[in-house]
């Protein structure tokens, strides 16, 4: 049968495009069929990586922060320091104006000094039996409160002052010059340099496995931020036993002195490295946060499958501690040795075909 001229170019025209798909290198078809190998980064997990030095994020705190405050009513007459000011022990912080107390120490000398003399005329009298027993005793009377209220009036003075009770930076200045404060109104804050904390946040693996015994011989190294080539030898201080709610989380204090040359004030960010054997690691893989998964309550890895080529990745689930830093401990589904993809997990799927990435050769 013959067929019209313009249905007879239609077929002609699907049968060449057909011959020349399917005779085209690299076509559709073939890259559908085609498995692409994904180039991933291979971390290659061990236990060697607990028993080293851990990093803990620390929060730095003054060990001696003071308070100081005005026992005695007044009007504050010189503030001579300013806030972040370095100061020595006995140096003056604060004056209330002292004329008043100057005043009233002034009247309790010399009703003491004519109670003094009283008392003594009275005494020589009474030797001469030339003036009643009780007489005698109400003069003694007077001048021990006489002698009491100058001690008060002289307490009352030397409180009007506020110093350095040793030797130390100022935080906070809470009063000026010409105020009038009430009696126990803080005057000025002030810590001491010589006595510093870093306190870190610690997992319950580690608090396990930790050997009490062993506390005075933990050391650590406390690294600022912007300072981290200047490391600060610190010492255990205390730990404690009581895990907060909300991290689980125990908090452990090491003591460290400000180094010469380099200003450490409270609130300060810093880290702090530990050194653990293995058993007080509680046994756990490190693993950085971008390497796991997550999907609702559930935790998982890429692990790589080494024994075939090309390798293949399994999803796999774990149970992790809390963070520390940038990594997480692995508590459960992770053995020491396994390799696992270190990096961009989001774009893995279960059997998919990967291979080592290598850094390009600048």
């Amino acid at each position: 049968m013959k067929l019209p001229g313009d249905l007879r170019l239609s077929l002609l025209l699907v049968l060449a495009g057909v011959v020349l798909v399917g005779c085209r290198p690299g076509g559709e078809r073939d890259d559908a069929s085609a498995e692409l190998v994904r180039p991933v980064v291979y971390l290659d997990t061990s236990l060697g990586q607990m028993a080293a030095e851990r990093s803990f994020p620390a929060r730095i705190a003054a060990a001696d922060l003071r308070e100081l405050t005005f026992p005695r009513p007044g009007v504050v007459e010189a503030v001579p320091v300013e806030e972040s000011e370095r100061v020595v022990a006995g140096q003056l912080l604060a004056r209330l104006d002292t004329r008043d107390y100057v005043g009233a120490l002034d009247a309790a000398r010399a009703r003491l000094e004519t109670a003094s003399q009283a008392l003594e005329r009275a005494r020589r009298l009474l030797a001469e039996d030339a003036i009643a027993k009780n007489v005698f005793e109400q003069r003694e009377a007077a001048e021990t409160v006489a002698r009491a209220e100058f001690e008060a009036a002289e307490k009352a003075l030397s409180e009007a002052h506020v110093e350095a009770p040793f030797d130390g930076v100022v935080s906070r200045v809470f009063v000026r010059e010409s105020q009038t404060v009430a009696a126990g109104s803080p005057a000025v804050r002030i810590f001491s340099m010589q006595s510093l904390e870093a306190t870190i946040a610690v997992p319950a693996s580690i608090m396990m496995n930790a050997d009490g015994s062993r506390r005075s011989e933990l050391g650590a190294l406390v690294r600022l931020e912007g300072q981290r080539s200047r490391p600060i030898e610190a010492r255990f201080q205390s730990a404690e036993l009581e895990a907060d709610a909300r991290s689980q989380s125990f908090n452990v204090t090491f003591a460290f002195e400000s180094p010469a040359g380099l200003n450490v004030l409270p609130g300060m960010n810093a880290e702090l490295e530990l050194v653990l054997d293995a058993k007080d690691s509680g046994g756990a893989v490190m693993v950085p946060l971008r390497a796991i998964g997550a999907e609702g309550d559930t935790r998982f890895v890429w692990v790589v499958d080494l024994s075939q080529e090309p390798h293949q990745v399994r999803r796999q689930s774990v149970v992790v501690g809390p963070a520390i830093g940038e990594q997480l401990p692995v508590i459960e589904g992770l053995e020491a040795g396994a390799t696992i993809v270190g990096a961009g997990i989001s774009s893995l799927s279960e059997g998919m075909q990967v291979r080592r990435w290598e850094r390009p050769h600048e």
